[in-house]
C-alpha cells in the first residue's frame, strides 16, 4: 500500500511539472498570439478612420493600447505616392522597435492624392501652352490683317 501511495506522488509530482513547464513554454506563445490581435485590432480600427480621402491621423501620446508585455504600441503614417500606409507596431518581447520580433500590422489607403496634383499641376501647364499659343495667333492673325490692310491702302 505504501508503494502504491509513492507511486501517486511520484506520479502527481512528474505531472505538475509537466504542467509547468508547458505553461512557462506556452506563455511566450500566448503573449505573441494576444499581441498580434491588439496589434491587428487596432489597425483595423484606425483603417476605418478616413477623412477626404486621407487616415485621420491619431497622435501617439493618444494611444493607449499595450501588447503583452506592457510596451505602448506605436503607429507610423506614410505617404506612398497614390496613397497611404498606416503601421502598427509592438515592440515584441525585448521592448525595442525596429527588431526581428517586432509584430507588426499595415494596411494600405489608396488617395489618389498624388496622382490629382500631377494632373493639376500638367493641366496647368498644358493651359498656360495653350493660352500663349492662342495669344500668338491672335497677334499673327492681327499682323497680318493689319499688313493686308496696309498692303491694299498702299496699292490704291
Amino acid at each position: 500500500m505504501k508503494q502504491f501511495f509513492t507511486e501517486i506522488r511520484i506520479t502527481a509530482i512528474a505531472v505538475t511539472c509537466l504542467l509547468l513547464i508547458g505553461w512557462f513554454t506556452a506563455k511566450p506563445i500566448f503573449s505573441r498570439r494576444n499581441t498580434d490581435k491588439s496589434v491587428v485590432a487596432l489597425a483595423d480600427r484606425l483603417d476605418g478612420q478616413v477623412e477626404h480621402g486621407r487616415y485621420k491621423r491619431t497622435e501617439p501620446a493618444t494611444v493607449t493600447e499595450a501588447d503583452a508585455w506592457g510596451h505602448q504600441l506605436r503607429i507610423e503614417y506614410r505617404e506612398e505616392g497614390i496613397g497611404e500606409r498606416l503601421l502598427v507596431r509592438s515592440a515584441g518581447s525585448d521592448g525595442a522597435f525596429d527588431t526581428e520580433d517586432d509584430i507588426t500590422a499595415n494596411r494600405f489607403l489608396m488617395n489618389a492624392k498624388g496622382i490629382g496634383e500631377e494632373i493639376k499641376d500638367g493641366t496647368a501647364s498644358v493651359a498656360k501652352e495653350a493660352t500663349k499659343g492662342l495669344i500668338r495667333g491672335i497677334k499673327e492673325e492681327v499682323k497680318d490683317a493689319f499688313k493686308k490692310k496696309t498692303d491694299k491702302e498702299g496699292v490704291q
